[in-house]
């Protein structure tokens, strides 16, 4: 009944921001609010993919070249994780 209510919503303007949307129906919206502000806001930048990608350079080494793509996810997501 939640997703019907914002599917059914009139379309803000492209311009609007969508943070200032979901401040003013976020409690319309309540159940779908977290999931929306967690899945529906994409980065303005590609810094992070990049970061990613560097430190994955960075454990792939010649000693390294057989590392199975597991267990590279698994050391890169304890990497960016580590100190969070």
């Amino acid at each position: 009944m939640i997703l019907r209510t914002y599917f059914e919503r009139p379309n803000e303007p492209a311009d609007k921001d969508p943070l200032v949307y979901w401040m003013a129906n976020g409690e319309t919206l309540k159940p779908i609010t977290r999931l929306c502000m967690k899945y529906l806001c994409i980065p303005a930048t590609s810094t992070e993919s990049e970061r990613t990608f560097s430190k994955a350079g960075q454990i792939i080494s010649d000693r390294r070249s057989s590392l199975k793509p597991k267990y590279l996810d698994m050391l890169l997501f304890l990497n960016k994780n580590l100190n969070n």
